[in-house]
């Protein structure tokens, strides 16, 4: 244990907090955080049913955001019933899913939604959230939490997201 009565250990350690706090003001002030929102529609391609009563799920969608343009989606999820925390039993769709935004970059997602199943229909709407992980060019390094919605249609989904994106800024040319 360090003996802070002397007051070279004081003084060394507020030194410590002071560089600590400064580091994390610091990478606080190169990252930059923006809403995002977006609109599509889903289209399933394929479902195949598991042997562990789960579906892997192929789908791809087209839509508009904020910061993306007009972009393509290409999901590769799993569906399967389960029980949420309040003893209902809801249909779960979740996975990985790649953006390819109109400048050509690519974002990286992990999608997770669910809605009320009866055991026999799946769900007409589904929410929950989009972890948004990474990305290419214009957006690597960018990170995100989406709130998502969806109404089911003939051939999918339709659907809206909301959140903040929250991208790493880049040094300014005098390396500050």
């Amino acid at each position: 244990m360090l003996n802070m009565k002397k007051p070279y250990f004081r003084q060394a350690f507020m030194l410590c907090c002071v560089v600590a706090m400064t580091t994390n003001l610091g990478a606080a002030d190169r990252q930059k955080t923006s809403p995002f929102r977006s609109q599509g529609e889903i289209v399933v391609t394929s479902v195949t049913p598991n042997l562990d009563s789960t579906f892997s799920i192929n789908a791809v969608d087209t839509g508009v955001g904020t910061g993306f343009g007009t972009f393509d989606s290409t999901y590769t999820v799993t569906g399967y019933p389960a029980w949420n925390l309040s003893g209902e039993l809801e249909f779960v769709y979740e996975g990985p899913f790649e953006t390819t935004t109109a400048g050509g970059d690519l974002v990286y997602c992990q999608l997770r939604v669910a809605g009320p199943f009866d055991g026999v229909s799946l769900p007409s709407a589904v929410s929950g959230r989009v972890t948004v992980l990474g990305g290419t060019g214009k957006f690597a390094g960018v990170r995100g939490d989406l709130a998502t919605a969806a109404i089911t249609t003939p051939t999918g989904f339709t659907y809206q997201s909301e959140g903040l994106l929250v991208r790493a800024s880049k040094p300014s040319r005098s390396g500050k």
